[in-house]
């Protein structure tokens, strides 16, 4: 009896549905019931129990795959858009006690089951659509890819919905209304995608929102990129924004300032007039603390 209780687990649509799809096997599902539920099957059934054995050997064994078409014909609204695997996989998911299960616990378990498969199925669309614009896996596979944050490629006005966008393609564990938006945000095509794969967009980007203010001393990104990648500790995406490569860029500017970047600056001084030159110091005095107090020490000395 415990070989036909095992049985039972391997069919899952409920016993009642069973019964009415398959009325020549009426009986011999009553008593798989009966052996599942009590593991056991009542002395005045054995005989009748054997008989359908002995008589109906082909249709019981053609089970295997008749239960699948009874499953995919009573449940289609489940399954509908699914491939032959996914319906296989869904079907194996599937509770053991499924047979036994009534309608509405089985209802409820294979709309689970469903959904979890509808939102693999819109990941799956989401991560091929990303690839085919960006050529990447992830956005933190551009990054990889590019030595640069990803989010300096997007304007202000989208950051908040490229960092959802960026996230539901980052994270497999991603809510399935995050991979929704994910898929009608892409299918926008925002512009700054169009970006992506142009070098010279990335270069001014990164000149823009990494280099910032010390441009004009920071000339070379592979070497600025270098520096940032020995002592930051962070990653590509997380460069954008982060104070740590703020202080590691200003560094670097104050370094190379002080090893002959501050040349083309002496030379446009000694370029420039009297009074030119007396306007510049007044402005920068006015706008920088430092520049003020220099001055004010030399006064004392």
């Amino acid at each position: 009896m415990q070989s036909w209780k095992e049985y039972t687990s391997f069919i899952k649509t409920p016993y009642s549905v069973c019964k009415f799809k398959i009325p020549e096997l009426s009986f011999f599902f009553e008593c798989l019931k009966d052996i599942a539920d009590e593991c056991d099957l009542a002395h005045d059934r054995h005989e009748k129990f054997l008989y359908e054995l002995e008589t109906k050997t082909a249709v019981i064994s053609a089970l295997k795959e008749r239960k699948m078409d009874v499953f995919r014909e009573e449940y289609s609204l489940y399954i509908t858009g699914f491939s032959e695997k996914e319906v296989a996989k869904l079907y194996s998911k599937l509770p053991s006690s499924s047979f036994t299960d009534d309608k509405a616990t089985f209802e409820k378990n294979i709309s689970a089951e469903s959904d979890a498969i509808k939102s693999e199925q819109e990941r799956f669309k989401l991560a091929a659509m990303w690839e085919e614009l960006t050529g990447t896996t992830t956005p933190f596979d551009w990054c990889d890819k590019n030595r640069t944050p990803i989010r300096i490629m997007v304007p202000s006005a989208e950051q908040q919905s490229a960092i959802k966008l960026f996230n539901a393609v980052n994270y497999a564990n991603a809510d399935k209304k995050d991979v929704t938006f994910a898929l009608d945000y892409l299918s926008e095509k925002p512009a700054y995608l169009a970006h992506l794969n142009d070098r010279a967009a990335i270069e001014t980007a990164f000149i823009r929102n990494i280099v910032g203010r010390y441009a004009a001393v920071l000339t070379d990104n592979d070497e600025v990129r270098k520096h940032l990648e020995k002592y930051v500790p962070e990653s590509y995406y997380q460069w954008y924004g982060s104070p740590t490569v703020s202080s590691e860029i200003k560094k670097l500017a104050r370094s190379k300032y002080l090893n002959g970047g501050n040349s083309s600056v002496m030379k446009k001084i000694d370029d420039m007039s009297a009074d030119e030159a007396k306007q510049l110091l007044k402005s920068l005095v006015t706008d920088d603390v430092e520049v003020g107090i220099s001055i004010i020490s030399k006064e004392g000395e």
